[in-house]
């Protein structure tokens, strides 16, 4: 391939990259490679053999498209035992703090915990009971949930980069569990139906690109349109 036909085949695929496929449209790929039409139709012939024409008219690398399934694959597996290292050293110091208390009072339970007081448990208050502390070792510092509501969160955060990729042409979504944790348990108290929360969230991967909010799909991007997107929905009859 000429050295000219290289720089746009690489800018290209940096493109391709991020989302997921590219236009068969030469204005459009001429654009993108930061090539004049002109000098784009020239080198041309000798890139369009490295993409692929999908069924719905897009141009794909396949080489590419095995490159990112690997990498989300290996992110996807580190993701999970950190995850899962996460919990148990944070379950390790929630048991050892327990250990240590020598009076279970409910402020001494509420700073060994990992939950936030909250309303139901006021610093000003000499009686709240123990009965109200409920300690969630796998939630943040700051958050009070059920175990159903963590558990939902959890079974959420997992389709979550599948989903991503399904509506984004392929496009890897970089999950941080213990990051996004929080964000997932808010989206799930506030639609405990994880099939219409999915739907949502299927509905907010295809929003385009000029809703600056909807991109690149973070779970708090997500949330912050997930009024709307319901009401969206709901207007629609779905």
């Amino acid at each position: 391939m000429p050295l000219p036909a290289v720089g746009i085949y690489i800018r290209l695929l940096c493109h391709c990259w991020n989302e997921g496929s590219l236009p068969a449209d030469p204005v459009a790929l001429a654009r993108l490679a930061g090539a004049g039409l002109r000098q784009f139709k020239a080198w041309w012939p000798s890139i369009q053999p490295c993409f692929q024409v999908t069924a719905d008219g897009r141009l794909v690398n396949t080489r590419l498209d095995r490159e990112r399934d690997s990498q989300q694959r290996f992110r996807s597996s580190q993701s999970h035992r950190g995850a899962a290292r996460w919990r148990h050293n944070e379950n390790t110091k929630v048991s050892k703090s327990l250990e240590n208390l020598q009076k279970p009072d409910a402020a001494a339970l509420i700073r060994h915990s990992r939950i936030d007081a909250g309303p139901q448990c006021s610093s000003s208050s000499s009686s709240s009971s123990k009965e109200q502390i409920q300690i969630q070792p796998a939630a943040p510092a700051n958050l009070s949930v059920s175990d159903e509501i963590a558990d939902k969160a959890g079974r959420f955060l997992a389709k979550y980069p599948v989903i991503y990729a399904e509506e984004r042409r392929g496009a890897h979504f970089p999950l941080k569990p213990v990051l996004h944790f929080h964000v997932a348990c808010e989206l799930v108290q506030g639609w405990p139906d994880l099939d219409r929360l999915e739907l949502m969230l299927r509905t907010f991967c295809k929003l385009p690109a000029s809703e600056k909010m909807a991109w690149p799909g973070t779970p708090a991007q997500f949330k912050h349109l997930a009024p709307s997107i319901d009401a969206r929905l709901r207007q629609a009859g779905v």
